[in-house]
């Protein structure tokens, strides 16, 4: 049988809690990057148009998506 994961909740332990927030700041982390990813994609496959499906999407800014992009650009998946 498996080991109980970790709950977020007001009897957590100290370790705990930075356990659970360190797992998901590494989550919203990836999420970012993968972000950049598509929004690369998109503007790649459909120009502008594709930073407008991307905002339509997410509900973020063409230029936040278009400047994530460039992240991804300079950091190619697998370098």
């Amino acid at each position: 049988m498996s080991e109980a994961l970790p709950v977020l909740s007001a009897s957590c332990s100290e370790s705990d809690f930075i356990s659970i927030v360190r797992d998901v700041a590494k989550l919203e982390h990836d999420c970012k990057l993968w972000l950049a990813d598509a929004s690369l994609l998109a503007l790649t496959r459909w120009g502008d148009r594709g930073l407008e499906i991307m905002a339509a999407a997410t509900g973020l800014k063409k230029a936040s998506l278009k400047s994530a992009s460039y992240t991804a650009a300079a950091f190619p998946v697998g370098k």
